[in-house]
Parts: structure tokens; C-alpha cells; sequence
């Protein structure tokens, strides 16, 4: 099996939420994962986690001191902006491994080897187009990609020397470094899409491969209901109704993203996700009467404070 290597920089202290993540880590025993972190809480690391403890200045100094200009890294989100270049920064940590990527802390990773096999690693130069997990080829070319040119996207350095966002480690108004890789002759797996990406404006936990996957597997999405998600010793399942029925599928992982996720659980090994964002004990059976009870069609008030600050920030960056 081939080994991964993950990293993800992380500055702020951790939510009760990142013991979950910890835990679906431990479960993929071929990839190691770099935490770059100040939050020094002593929580039970896996094995294959790689925990350093570092300021986000010095880290920044580490990614200055890679290039001959100055770069804008002035807060921690920013370094989003940075992933494509991390297996340049890093290639001395990551000699030894076959592919390497990044991922958010907001995740429950399934099995992924189960998904992303050798196999599919060796047919593509980029696995997942999405921030919230990626896993790029180790070699020279894919470690220094960042650096290419393309007239369809942003080019290196103006997204680094300067202080906005631009989504360049995704695709970013399409032209981030998704849209660099495809006009430069790279290859991108991302449909089908294998993850659980919850929509931030829905009260149930539906996906965004309604809208974003293939046209058949969407319409399969489409069709679901009340959805929840199981996670027992590493294998990662979403629940749901179809025509009154029960069915189960494999996940490779799931993004909760801009859920603060309430758990109500003790166990890390064994729990179930339900609507709208709580984390509980698994129940002694998942079938039509348990998912019926699941309630989705509410109104998310969170989605209306999460436009609302979006809102704000925007106000705020055209103030400047």
C-alpha cells in the first residue's frame, strides 16, 4: 500500500469536535498526518499523527523563507491560499511518501484507502479537487505545479503577495489551481464524487452531490431522505430512506463544514451523526422506524448567520 502524507496547519485552539477527527485519523494507518498547531491542549494523538508546535509567525517565516519576494500572510485562513505549494515547502518531510495533500480538521474520515485506491492514485496527478482533502503525486513536477503558467488562472505569486482570498488551492472563480493543472495537462479525479459534503443551507445533513455530481449519481442524492451518517471503528456509512425503505452506503469521508457540531456522545469509535449538527450514541438498530423520526425540512436558522457575517466581512474588505 502506498503511504500519504497529510498537513494541516492549524492556529487557534481546537473545538471538542477535533477529538472526532483525531479518532477517524487513527483508522488510516497508511497516511501520516502534519499538524502545525499553537494549541498545545494534550489531546490523545494517534500515531500517525505528526504534531508540531509552532506560532503561525514562525510558520509563516518557514513559507517566506522559500521565496525570493514577499509574500502576504498576515492570518491564519490565508494559508489556504498556500496548500499548492506545501510539497515544495515540505520536501524534506515528505521524501519518503508516494503522495501528499491536505485536509481541514472539520472532517470524519472514512476508510479512504477503500476509496481512493492505489489503483485510481496512479491514473490521476491530483485526487479531489476540494480543500477539504486533496492528495497530490510526489514528484517534482506536482510538488513545483504551483509555479506554472496559465492565462486561465491566477499565477503564483500574485495570489501570495497579496492579501485577499482566492481559493487557490481549489478552483477559485475557476481559476485557481484546479483550472492551472487542467490547462497545463494534468489529470483531476473528482466525479464521482466519494465524500459527504454537507450544504451549509439545509437543515438536514443532504450533500452536495445534488448538485455537483455526476447527473445520474445526483439524482440517486436527490432521492434520499433523512439522512444520517453512522461511524463505527473506522468505517464511515451514510443512512437514508428511499420510497420508505432503508439503505446504507460507504463514505470515504465527511465534511461538516460551518456546523459547530455538538456531541453528546463518550465514545470516539462509535457514534451517529443526526440532524442538525449532533454527534450521539449509536442506537441498537438504524432501520426504516429510527430514520423516520430524523427530522430535515426545518428552517436552518444558522445559514441566515452564516450570510449575515459573510455579509459583514464583505462590507469590511471593500472598507479597506
Amino acid at each position: 500500500m502506498t503511504s500519504k502524507a497529510i498537513f494541516i496547519p492549524y492556529f487557534g485552539k481546537f473545538n471538542e469536535f477535533f477529538k472526532i477527527f483525531l479518532s477517524s485519523c487513527s483508522y488510516n494507518h497508511d497516511y501520516t498526518f502534519f499538524i502545525f498547531t499553537n494549541d498545545k491542549t494534550d489531546f490523545d494523538y494517534p500515531s500517525n499523527c505528526n504534531v508540531k508546535y509552532i506560532e503561525f509567525e514562525d510558520f509563516r517565516k518557514i513559507i517566506q523563507e522559500h521565496f525570493d519576494f514577499k509574500i502576504s500572510l498576515k492570518r491564519p485562513y490565508k494559508i489556504c491560499d498556500f496548500r499548492p505549494c506545501f510539497g515544495d515547502v515540505f520536501a524534506d518531510l515528505i521524501k519518503d511518501f508516494d503522495y501528499w495533500g491536505f485536509c481541514d480538521v472539520d472532517v470524519v474520515l472514512g476508510k479512504l484507502s477503500d476509496f481512493y485506491t492505489d489503483e485510481l492514485l496512479l491514473k490521476f496527478d491530483r485526487i479531489s479537487d476540494s480543500g477539504h482533502f486533496s492528495l497530490f503525486k510526489n514528484n517534482s513536477i506536482m510538488r513545483k505545479a504551483y509555479k506554472m503558467y496559465s492565462k486561465k488562472s491566477y499565477y503564483y505569486k500574485e495570489v501570495f503577495c497579496n492579501d485577499g482570498t482566492f481559493a487557490f488551492d481549489e478552483w477559485g472563480m475557476n481559476k485557481g489551481f484546479n483550472r492551472l493543472l487542467i490547462e497545463n495537462g494534468f489529470k483531476i479525479f473528482y466525479n464521482p464524487i466519494l465524500f459527504s459534503d454537507i450544504r451549509i443551507d439545509k437543515y438536514g445533513l443532504r450533500t452536495t452531490r445534488e448538485v455537483y455530481d455526476l447527473p445520474e449519481s445526483a439524482k440517486k442524492e436527490r432521492a434520499k431522505k433523512h439522512i444520517i451518517f453512522s461511524f463505527e471503528n473506522g468505517v464511515l456509512l451514510q443512512h437514508f430512506l428511499n420510497k420508505g425503505k432503508a439503505y446504507f452506503s460507504p463514505e470515504s469521508y465527511l465534511h461538516l463544514q460551518k456546523r459547530s457540531m455538538v456531541i453528546k456522545t463518550q465514545s470516539l469509535s462509535k457514534f451517529v451523526i443526526v440532524p442538525p449538527n449532533i454527534i450521539c450514541d449509536y442506537p441498537n438498530k438504524i432501520d426504516e422506524a429510527f430514520l423516520k423520526q430524523i427530522k430535515e425540512k426545518f428552517f436552518y436558522f444558522n445559514y441566515l448567520k452564516i450570510r449575515y457575517h459573510n455579509f459583514l466581512k464583505k462590507i469590511k474588505n471593500k472598507c479597506k
